[in-house]
C-alpha cells in the first residue's frame, strides 16, 4: 500500500489491543517512517519488546487498521509520565473513516464560560474532533454541566455549547473532555472546514 496517498499520521489518535491478553492502550502517533510508527501513550504501561498489538489509527476521513510488533519501549519522565513505543507494522489496511476522528493540536487556546461568568480564561486545547474537545484547565469543571467554549485562532472565532464529559487530575491542573452540541449549522460547517484546513496544513508542513 502506498501510504503517500493518505494524510500524514502525526498528531492523530491511536488505539491498540495486545494480542496476548486483550489489554487496551490509547495514545497518539508522534512519527511514522517506512511502516515504523512511534506512539506516545499517557502514563506508564507494561509494554515490552516483541509483543504483538492489533490496532487502528484515525485519520481525517480514513481509518488505518494494522497489526504491529513492538520494537522498542522508551519511558519519558516529566510532569506527565508517558510511554513512547516504536512498533513496526506487519499488516495494514486503510478504510474510509467517519470524518469525525480526533487530532492533537498545539498553540490553540480557549476560554470556558457559564452564563456571564468566565470559569477559565486561558485553557490549552489538547485535541479536537468534529464533536469534541480535550482541554487542559487550571480549575476543575463539574462533570455533566453545560458550558460555553470560546476559541479565537487568528481570523477564526468559534463558540460552542459543550457538556463536560470527564475530568481527571493531570499534573497541577486538570484534563477535561467535552462534547460539542452543534446548535448552529453555519458554525458546524465552519468548524468542519477548519478541521479540514488544519489537516491539510499539517500535511503540507510534515
Amino acid at each position: 500500500m502506498d501510504l503517500g496517498q493518505l494524510p500524514k499520521f502525526e498528531h492523530t489518535r491511536a488505539r491498540f489491543i495486545r494480542a496476548s491478553d486483550l489489554a487496551e492502550f490509547l495514545g497518539w502517533v508522534v512519527g511514522e517512517r517506512n511502516l515504523r510508527f512511534v506512539i506516545q501513550f499517557d502514563g506508564e504501561h507494561s509494554l515490552a519488546e516483541g509483543q504483538e498489538l492489533f490496532g487502528e489509527i484515525s485519520l481525517l476521513e480514513w481509518k488505518l487498521k494494522l497489526r504491529t510488533r513492538v520494537n522498542q519501549v522508551l519511558v519519558r519522565d516529566g510532569d506527565n509520565v508517558s510511554t513512547v513505543v516504536v512498533m513496526e507494522a506487519t499488516h495494514l489496511n486503510a478504510l474510509h473513516g467517519t470524518g469525525r476522528e480526533r487530532f492533537r493540536v498545539q498553540g490553540l487556546k480557549a476560554s470556558v464560560h457559564a452564563g456571564p461568568k468566565c470559569l477559565a480564561p486561558d485553557c490549552t486545547v489538547l485535541d479536537i474532533s468534529m464533536d469534541g474537545l480535550g482541554l487542559s484547565t487550571s480549575v476543575e469543571l463539574p462533570m455533566g454541566t453545560m458550558v460555553k467554549i470560546c476559541i479565537d485562532q487568528g481570523p477564526d472565532h468559534f463558540e460552542f455549547d459543550c457538556e463536560v464529559r470527564y475530568v481527571r487530575k493531570s499534573g497541577k491542573g486538570y484534563r477535561t473532555g467535552l462534547v460539542i452540541h452543534h446548535n448552529d449549522r453555519v458554525g458546524k460547517r465552519k468548524w468542519n472546514n477548519y478541521l479540514g484546513d488544519l489537516n491539510r496544513r499539517t500535511d503540507a508542513a510534515a
